[in-house]
């Protein structure tokens, strides 16, 4: 249905279901239903580069068959698994709001996202952990609570002449029901932050972009009482030049720390960069020099939280490395 500017489409979709699960021989269960799933859109077409859009859908998932499974798996060496055979359906309802605009006389661009998610009958693990023990076992149970998530999410950006800056920010919340010893455990996660980049444009000067990027967490967990603070922020800078027609000068640098806390976890810089020479645009050889990782950074690490402990993640990056390259187009 349209009216004015609001473009209205209702719906619907009626699913006819037939879930059997047999192994070994033995059924467990049959369930067959039909399930009648409303969906409902609705635009705001306020210009050609300007709208507002508004959906909402009710979906069934059905869980991987891995998790219904009967056997024991290896995860790892303290590691255990073992699917649930009486696993059902879960099914979620999604609402989302997109708004952008576009306007090429000033070259500004604005995106913004809502979006909130309800999930009935999630499929969560349960933990069977025996405390001062390093080997955990698990299975999935259908949860009596309903999980949900809430996201945002936004961004503007605007070219003045030859400098273009952009502006973005995001938020992030996150309730889910697991289980330690079949007890239940709640956890809560609360992220946002916000991004910035600054740059310019030309066709044959040197271009300069500066970013600046922070993160930050919250994360509760009910098992363990406490809340953990995170802080994640970044800067940046690359530079791209092309000098006298056959120099092609690229690097890039950035500075991030980590915290967990008010604690420093990690930081850490990398620095790359690149000359390349190609005698004029129409010549078939190119030579380049490439170096990685000049500052020689050992590693990076990352904070992460699990339903029974915090773990500090270290990835080790490749030691500064130097190479010459030769390229020929044909």
């Amino acid at each position: 249905m349209k009216k004015g500017i609001f473009t209205i489409t209702p719906g619907f979709t009626l699913h006819s279901y037939n879930s059997q699960n047999t192994q070994y021989g033995t059924e467990y269960f049959q369930d067959k239903f039909f399930q009648v799933l409303p969906e409902f859109e609705v635009v705001a077409q306020f210009k050609r580069s300007e709208s507002l859009n508004f959906s909402y859908r009710q979906q069934v998932n059905f869980t991987d068959v891995n998790q219904i499974a009967r056997g024991i798996v290896a995860r790892s060496y303290n590691s255990f698994f073992s699917g649930n055979d009486e696993l059902i359906n879960s099914s979620f309802h999604n609402l989302t709001l997109n708004y952008r605009s576009f306007n090429l006389f000033n070259n500004s661009n604005v995106f913004a996202r809502l979006n909130y998610r309800k999930t009935i009958n999630q499929v969560n693990s349960n933990t069977i952990f025996e405390p001062g023990s390093v080997v955990s076992s698990s299975t999935s149970i259908n949860s009596p609570l309903d999980n949900e998530n809430f996201s945002a999410f936004g961004s503007v950006s605007k070219t003045i002449k030859k400098i273009t800056g952009r502006l973005g920010g995001n938020f992030n919340y996150n309730k889910s029901y697991q289980f330690i010893n079949s007890l239940e455990n709640t956890n809560e996660n609360i992220s946002r932050g916000f991004n910035t980049r600054i740059g310019t444009n030309f066709t044959k000067a040197p271009n300069v972009n500066l970013t600046y990027n922070a993160n930050f967490s919250d994360q509760k967990n009910t098992a363990r009482n406490q809340t953990v603070k995170g802080l994640t922020q970044s800067t940046g800078i690359d530079f791209d030049a092309y000098i006298w027609n056959s120099l092609t000068l690229k690097s890039d640098f950035s500075f991030t720390e980590v915290k967990q806390n008010d604690n420093v976890v990690n930081s850490f810089n990398i620095l790359n960069a690149s000359f390349a020479y190609r005698k004029d645009k129409d010549a078939k050889w190119e030579y380049e020099l490439v170096g990685s990782n000049l500052l020689a950074t050992g590693s990076n690490v990352s904070v992460n939280q699990s339903i029974i402990a915090f773990s500090i993640n270290e990835r080790f990056i490749l030691p500064r490395f130097v190479s010459l390259r030769v390229r020929y187009q044909l």
